[in-house]
């Protein structure tokens, strides 16, 4: 008798269902983190420009950096969200990320001007890594996340309707950035 009373306790608090009002609070949140990826990899290069100059190693280091991040943000996001599905782990881990631009930016006055690599080829990329890797992997946990919220207390048959729209709202808001 325990074991069925703990199943259906778990089955009714699972049964709540999200509010339109929630799930467009998730969409706003993916665009506006879609709109910071992208401002955070146009800030990058002009960040980088004036220390290795405009070439082709300083777009592609970034670039690839952000991607890198966004990929490994996403599988991090997706097993994190399955051992907290609640939207305070998720808003602190955005939360996190704008902390540690903001660090970056502020420590990125001082340590990009005296920085002094011996290669234009390779510096960019250890520079992004360095700068902008773990940002833009919190910001890349997001997706998964909402999606997982999202999904977790709807109806399952409109899962595919919401990883689309989530997808959709994000790149949107890189778009927009």
């Amino acid at each position: 008798p325990t074991d069925a009373h703990n199943k259906f306790s778990d089955t009714l608090s699972t049964m709540h269902s999200i509010s339109k009002r929630e799930i467009w609070t998730f969409f706003t949140t993916v665009f506006i983190t879609g709109m910071a990826v992208l401002i955070v990899e146009v800030a990058a290069v002009r960040q980088l420009t004036p220390v290795f100059g405009g070439s082709i190693y300083v777009l592609s280091s970034v670039l690839s950096v952000i991607l890198l991040a966004l990929s490994l943000g996403y599988f991090v996001g997706g097993r994190l969200s399955d051992r907290y599905p609640t939207p305070t782990v998720l808003y602190f881990v955005i939360t996190a990320s704008g902390l540690f631009l903001l660090l970056l930016q502020l420590s990125s006055i001082h340590v990009l001007s005296d920085l002094v690599v011996a290669s234009l080829v390779i510096g960019p990329l250890f520079v992004s890594l360095a700068f902008f890797f773990l940002p833009a992997l919190l910001l890349g946990m997001d997706s998964p996340y909402v999606i997982k919220l999202i999904t977790h207390e709807s109806d399952e048959a409109e899962s595919g309707k919401y990883v689309g729209t989530t997808f959709f709202w994000s790149t949107i808001g890189s778009i927009t950035g």
